[in-house]
């Protein structure tokens, strides 16, 4: 095991206090119990378990201050990880404004960052200094950052390829995120922040704009566009239409007609 501590500081907000690289199976376990820092495990090999769910390679997890929470390496196949330890009031908010776990867990993709980045920190024994430690810090941040910027817009572009597709058989939001393996809070809070409108919105949009163009482009029945836009039910989608345009589908089409 190798620790890479850092001078201490005066700050109450944010402090490193070390970072750390492990392969021995011996120390790649804890608890249960808790501490009062903050930790951030990044896991480069291996399999193990955190809290009793499994964390492989290209993943990591979480521990708050305070958290009581266990964990171990597999004995076949141990854990080699790299973590970092810090504390402060703005802990907290850190974690949840930059990595995106579930349970504690996080996935990443920069595995060929952490690498060197180890080994740099590691080729001295000297205690770092806070303000290389907090550099190298929020550098980690940004990879995070980035990486959920693009998962961010692949989640919400595959949200909207889906729902544009299905929208003619009654899709539901949940239906929608369920195809990617995430929750439909998950894909309402990526969906707000991209695109500035709810899923439910986007696919009530995408129904009534369909429809609109059905009516004025085409000759299709009033029951045959209401199918077409995912109502199983006429009655159903002139209530929808009339909600979101003041007309009934048979009004709007003659209106645009004229």
């Amino acid at each position: 095991m190798k620790i890479r501590y850092v001078q201490p500081s005066n700050s109450d907000i944010l402090n490193i206090l070390s970072f750390g690289y492990s392969e021995n199976p011996q120390k790649t376990r804890w608890g249960r119990g808790s501490r009062n820092v903050c930790i951030v495990h990044y896991v480069i090999e291996g399999y193990g378990y955190f809290n009793g769910r499994a964390v492989c390679k290209d993943q990591g997890f979480v521990i708050g201050p305070n958290q009581s929470v266990e964990y171990r390496g597999r004995g076949d196949d141990p854990w080699k990880y790299f973590w970092i330890i810090f504390d402060g009031s703005a802990c907290d908010d850190i974690c949840k404004n930059h990595i995106e776990t579930r349970d504690g867990i996080f996935n990443y993709s920069f595995r060929s960052r952490i690498i060197p980045l180890r080994e740099s920190l590691f080729s001295s024994a000297e205690p770092l200094n806070q303000s290389a430690a907090l550099s190298t810090f929020f550098y980690l941040l940004s990879l995070h950052d980035s990486q959920e910027h693009t998962r961010t817009n692949s989640y919400v572009e595959q949200a909207k390829s889906y729902m544009n597709l299905h929208f003619h058989r009654n899709v539901t939001v949940f239906e929608t995120a369920a195809s990617m393996n995430i929750s439909d809070r998950y894909l309402y809070n990526l969906f707000v922040k991209q695109e500035g409108i709810s899923p439910k919105q986007y696919l009530t949009s995408l129904r009534l704009d369909t429809a609109k163009r059905l009516l004025r482009e085409t000759a299709l029945s009033v029951s045959e566009i209401a199918v077409s836009t995912g109502f199983p039910e006429v009655l159903s989608f002139s209530k929808f239409f009339s909600k979101h345009t003041s007309l009934s589908p048979t009004e709007y089409r003659k209106r645009e007609m004229e």
